[in-house]
């Protein structure tokens, strides 16, 4: 976003309200309010509490919707964010494909 001094803002730096950052998305207020509480998104915040979105906020709302789209809910795309290291350690060699092979029947037996 070029500012009216001929400026670009970074693509991090929250200018965006709610009402434009839900119009930019394509998607309600209350879905961003969700996003959020979820952990899926942190907008700045003015001195007064007001959300401020980003460019990179909105890229990342492209993404929520894109993995929504494909499948995923709210708890996985949170958990592939969120906490990657375990996601990773869940597909890795003697994570979960191992845990599923080996561990399992060992419990059931």
């Amino acid at each position: 976003m070029i500012t009216k001094e001929g400026f670009v803002e970074p693509p991090d730096q929250g200018v965006y309200g709610i009402s434009m950052a839900a119009q930019l998305a394509g998607m309600g207020i209350q879905r961003l309010r969700l996003y959020e509480s979820r952990g899926l998104l942190s907008p700045d915040r003015t001195a007064g509490g007001t959300r401020r979105y980003s460019r990179d906020d909105l890229g990342r709302l492209q993404r929520i919707d894109a993995l929504l789209r494909a499948g995923l809910n709210l708890a996985g795309i949170a958990m592939v964010w969120i906490a990657p290291g375990r996601v990773e350690g869940l597909i890795s060699p003697g994570g979960w494909s191992h845990a599923c092979t080996e561990e399992v029947p060992r419990r059931v037996a």
